[in-house]
């Protein structure tokens, strides 16, 4: 009820969304029960027809007809042609967890253990501590700087993972922080 308060704006303008998440086009009180009798039907679709109860017949049919409604290309003989590659989760450590994150070509999971391995060269406190918050932010631009340098789809391009999460290159990239001041976002 309060995420959807707050998002009440957005989920009244969303396709659909108003008639799924929101009460009489308002934000439902505590206690609302949620009830999504499209997703229930899709999930039934996929139980009984496995791979073709998603990508074929109704829920396929309804899914091009909302992107070509919201002007996308998606067609019925793309979604018949779609093929799922599974890839191995980024993993990576920090401060003694394993994280275990979205593969390629996701950048989540490159980004997210970058940005964590740059963290950890740090004592990271509070983040609403204007010296923490600072680290937080140096850290997150340099990820977002090497997402955009370095990271597609594998598939299609070379993608030096290895090196993105490696410790000695969170490390390299630490090293150009300055705890007083920002990177101007033209070195970035």
């Amino acid at each position: 009820a309060r995420v959807a308060k707050v998002r009440e704006e957005l989920l009244r303008d969303g396709t659909n969304t108003a008639r799924i998440f929101l009460a009489g086009n308002a934000a439902p009180a505590q206690g609302f029960l949620l009830k999504q009798p499209d997703l229930a039907a899709t999930l039934e679709s996929i139980a009984q027809h496995g791979r073709d109860g998603f990508y074929g017949g109704r829920v396929a049919a309804s899914l091009v007809k909302g992107v070509q409604a919201a002007g996308g290309v998606w067609t019925k003989a793309d979604l018949a042609g779609y093929r799922i590659v599974e890839r191995p989760p980024v993993r990576f450590n920090y401060r003694g967890a394993t994280i275990v994150s979205a593969a390629l070509p996701s950048s989540g999971g490159v980004t997210l253990a970058q940005v964590l391995n740059i963290l950890e060269q740090y004592k990271v406190n509070d983040v609403r501590e204007p010296a923490t918050a600072h680290l937080v932010v140096e850290a997150l631009r340099r990820g977002f700087q090497d997402r955009l340098r370095y990271l597609g789809d594998s598939d299609f391009v070379k993608v030096p993972v290895g090196q993105l999460i490696a410790k000695s290159y969170a490390h390299s990239r630490a090293a150009t922080i300055d705890p007083n001041f920002a990177t101007r976002s033209e070195e970035h």
